[in-house]
């Protein structure tokens, strides 16, 4: 994270008051035309559009919230914690008008793509402003899988010192599991997927590890049984190797 010394004047727009899960807080989050700036209580700096890799849009398990993602090369810094994403929440309820400072060489560089204001679902509305500004579509889980909350399996990632609880989501090229600590996982990285079969039993839960080409290995655990068949066919229709 850097400090921004940019002219207001410049700014597209501004997110007011939006909740983040990392880093923790809430951020008034100004758009300008190379980066995002990050406006809280104790913190005011800049992510380059230039480092945002791949955007998320993954559901809550309640149905009512959903989760925006911006995965980040290089990792932005905040005191001595480090972050490879950024993840803010949203509820679906919540709705946003704003206006669009758009100077002439930002109009001119989308080709007239761009608007004079926005309104709508307020993580539609950040979302349309990305897409366009970081020139990326956004993902999202994918359709074939139909698991007993959608998209998302609730799990728990082991930990040195425990268990965290989060989701994963099923991505038509990989997984994303977030929150605490995000993990995306590529198909092609991955060497083996090992599941714990006991869950396919009487048992209520299982849990699977994946190992990854380079000696990583993350571990998924306390899925609901139910899960099991509906993630074992997703892998297989991918060709993921287990």
């Amino acid at each position: 994270m850097e400090s921004s010394d940019q002219p207001e004047g410049d700014k597209i727009c501004t997110f007011p008051e939006l909740q983040c899960i990392k880093p923790k807080g809430i951020y008034n989050i100004k758009v300008y035309p190379s980066f995002i700036q990050l406006n809280g209580k104790y913190v005011n700096v800049k992510i380059p559009l230039t480092t945002v890799l791949k955007m998320f849009r993954l559901p809550h398990q309640d149905g009512r919230q959903v989760y925006f993602v911006l995965s980040l090369e290089p990792l932005i810094k905040q005191a001595q914690t480090r972050y490879h994403f950024l993840i803010m929440l949203f509820n679906l309820n919540d709705e946003l008008a704003i206006e669009l400072n758009i100077m002439d060489e930002v109009r001119d560089k989308f080709d007239g793509k761009i608007q004079d204001a926005v309104s709508g679902i307020t993580v539609d509305v950040l979302e349309r402003v990305m897409e366009l500004l970081v020139q990326r579509k956004v993902t999202i889980p994918t359709d074939n899988f139909g698991g007993r909350a959608g998209a998302v399996i609730g799990c728990s990632y082991k930990r040195n010192k425990g268990y965290a609880r989060g989701y994963i989501y099923p991505l038509d090229r990989g997984f994303i599991f977030i929150h605490s600590p995000p993990v995306h996982i590529r198909f092609e990285e991955i060497q083996s997927i090992l599941f714990n079969c006991n869950g396919a039993g009487s048992n209520k839960t299982f849990d699977f590890e994946v190992e990854l080409q380079y000696g990583i290995r993350h571990e998924f655990c306390r899925i609901a049984a139910e899960e099991y068949k509906r993630l074992k066919d997703f892998l297989i229709e991918f060709n993921v190797i287990f």
